[in-house]
């Protein structure tokens, strides 16, 4: 069984002020904000594992200032963040507003997991750094493609 008072102590220990929720489809669900990002770390009902993960949504800048950029500038945006988001073994879940040329974003999901075996200090924050790190790729991506200032 996956200690969450563990957890909460070491989240707690770096006054990152760890909230406690609940889902439906959970065990525990914890809210931090982490270097100004919210992120959730969630232990999946019946399952020996945690979850840590963010969520850009449409109505975010990055994602809104996309729809406005060509179709190619889009399709190369989508190759390159897919591309560095599998070098840095961030997972992810794309679900694209246009599904039929899944250029525009509607949501990005970055997570990563850690099993119950394998669950200390150090693998906790790693896996929130990667996810901040996988964020702030998001967010150079934008700048690159230059989108929102055409």
């Amino acid at each position: 069984m996956i200690d969450k008072d563990q957890i909460l102590h070491w989240l707690q220990n770096y006054n990152l002020k760890p909230t406690e929720q609940t889902a439906d489809n959970a065990d525990w669900l914890i809210r931090i904000i982490f270097q100004d990002y919210p992120v959730v770390i969630v232990n999946p009902k019946g399952e020996s594992r945690i979850v840590i993960q963010r969520a850009l949504l449409s109505s975010d800048e990055g994602l809104t200032i996309i729809r406005d950029a060509s179709l190619n500038d889009r399709q190369e945006f989508i190759n390159s963040l897919k591309h560095d988001l599998l070098l840095s073994h961030t997972k992810y879940k794309m679900k694209f507003e246009d599904e039929d040329v899944g250029t525009i974003l509607q949501s990005l999901v970055l997570e990563n997991y850690i099993y119950e075996d394998g669950i200390s200090q150090d693998k906790l924050f790693q896996r929130i750094h990667e996810i901040h790190d996988a964020t702030i790729l998001f967010f150079l991506l934008i700048q690159k493609y230059k989108f929102g200032s055409q």
